[in-house]
């Protein structure tokens, strides 16, 4: 009898060494479940090429996109390059595909204080110590690349909703400015459209239309900037953007609502 229950205490004491053996095996391998799931849901949103060479504040942006909304229903692209007219390429930060629009994202790392309006081209950039730089509106070289995507994707010419980023700690000082928003603030401005736009077939041509491009088009980022400045129309298409501007961004936008 006390053979027996020798040999029952030394099962339960090996079973109970097994075990946490291969507690210990899992947490090595698994250290962060929740790591892990953020790595899920950002396969899920993209592949290949759309997650590579983005900077810190893209990242942060990626990062909160892919955890906050569903690869059901958004369908997010990043760092992509494109072609436009007059052989022009168009490297933009995000663009999210989805049946209540396509959001096109330009990132901004800014510090200081921001002065600038929605339609100004220049904005000020103020920091402690009276140090001041001009900086281009970003709200305009976005504008460039909503243009871009419209020839790519004609079919959706009143979709496109032009939103800028801002990841860093700036403050604007001349009031809120329409479509720049802080990344705190991202989601709740993404899931503000609730109105369906697109179709199904519309939403699918787009993601195939990104996916090809994305695929394709192989063009280094020091290619891309010898592109745009060696192009003799860049600054006369610059000027055409300035003043297109106002009337692009009326509130009222035709066939799309909030």
């Amino acid at each position: 009898m006390e053979s027996f229950i020798g040999m029952l205490l030394s099962v339960i004491f090996w079973w109970y060494v097994i075990k946490f053996f291969i507690w210990l095996f899992k947490r090595e391998s698994f250290p962060n479940i929740q790591e892990n799931n953020k790595y899920n849901n950002k396969t899920k949103h993209a592949c290949k090429c759309y997650m590579e060479g983005l900077t810190l504040s893209e990242q942060k942006v990626v990062d909160l996109l892919s955890q906050e909304l569903s690869y059901e229903d958004y369908f997010l692209f990043n760092n992509i390059i494109i072609h436009s007219k007059n052989n022009i390429s168009t490297q933009i930060d995000h663009i999210i595909v989805s049946k209540f629009g396509i959001f096109v994202l330009e990132s901004k790392d800014l510090s200081g204080y921001i002065f600038g309006g929605k339609y100004q081209s220049i904005w000020t950039q103020s920091f402690r110590g009276a140090k001041k730089v001009k900086i281009q509106n970003p709200l305009h070289q976005n504008y460039g690349h909503v243009m871009a995507l419209k020839e790519l994707l004609p079919f959706a010419q009143d979709f496109f909703l032009n939103i800028v980023v801002l990841t860093g700690n700036a403050e604007i000082k001349t009031g809120r400015i329409e479509n720049v928003i802080l990344l705190e603030n991202l989601i709740d401005c993404i899931k503000g459209y609730k109105q369906v736009v697109l179709n199904e077939n519309q939403v699918q041509y787009a993601i195939g239309k990104l996916s090809y491009a994305c695929q394709t088009i192989n063009i280094t980022e020091e290619e891309h900037s010898t592109n745009v400045r060696a192009n003799k129309n860049y600054q006369k298409m610059n000027q055409y953007r300035r003043e297109s501007f106002g009337s692009y961004y009326r509130p009222a936008v035709s066939g799309f609502r909030r």
